[in-house]
């Protein structure tokens, strides 16, 4: 005896379990609805992912601009250490020293004469 095989035929339809009609027929266009569900999900997956991507530059153009900030402030006050540091190392010469105390004390050197002006 010989396996028969099967054949689904256009005529019989298979009954729903619970109700003695037979399952409604699926049209062509609605056979398949997890392909375009999984193309639905891949689109918005990328969309989102290009989102994340834009963004992400976005916020690390920022922080470029940032940072470029800070190093132009590093650099004035690097620039006003120096300064400061020249300023206290003249006022350790003989010179700023005679000039402080003619300026600020009013002394003079041996012979020599100070001249006062009257208002």
């Amino acid at each position: 005896m010989e396996a028969r095989k099967f054949q689904p035929r256009d005529n019989i339809r298979v009954l729903h379990p619970r109700q003695e009609q037979p399952a409604p027929r699926r049209s062509k266009r609605h056979r398949h609805p997890t392909k375009r569900f999984f193309a639905v999900l891949i689109a918005i997956g990328l969309a989102y992912a290009g989102y994340i991507v834009i963004s992400q530059e976005i916020g690390m153009a920022e922080m470029r601009k940032a940072k470029a900030q800070l190093e132009e402030q590093i650099k004035a006050v690097q620039q006003q250490d120096e300064d400061i540091n020249s300023a206290i190392e003249n006022t350790k010469t003989n010179e700023y020293i005679e000039n402080t105390a003619r300026e600020k004390l009013g002394l003079v050197k041996e012979g020599e004469i100070k001249f006062v002006e009257k208002d």
